[in-house]
């Protein structure tokens, strides 16, 4: 049989009083890499919200059908309520295009 190099040698943590600043930093660089990202993320879902609404009103504009008028004022409406969050998310205070209804938070 091959001779198996030695397993399971566990190096003990190494002592140094900064352990915990160390470990901080590693947590508070991570969470900013992580605010970072998310920003990314609700950047690009800011800018979707914003294109899918410009979409669904000029829907709404070629639209007859008292139904469908409806259907498409719902979606507005959640959508709308969508790009608020993330425009709150990115400290957008006011975002242009927010209806200046005042609401309960």
């Amino acid at each position: 049989g091959g001779q198996h190099p030695q397993e399971g040698v566990v190096v003990g943590p190494i002592r140094k009083k900064s352990r915990h600043e160390n470990a901080y930093m590693d947590i508070t660089t991570r969470m900013d890499n992580e605010k970072r990202n998310n920003e990314k993320h609700w950047m690009e879902m800011w800018a979707l919200t914003r294109r899918e609404l410009r979409v669904l009103r000029q829907e709404l504009k070629d639209e007859d059908d008292e139904g469908a008028i409806r259907e498409l004022e719902g979606d507005m409406k959640v959508m709308e309520q969508k790009k608020r969050h993330y425009a709150e998310l990115l400290g957008y205070e006011n975002d242009a295009e927010v209806s200046s209804s005042t609401e309960n938070v």
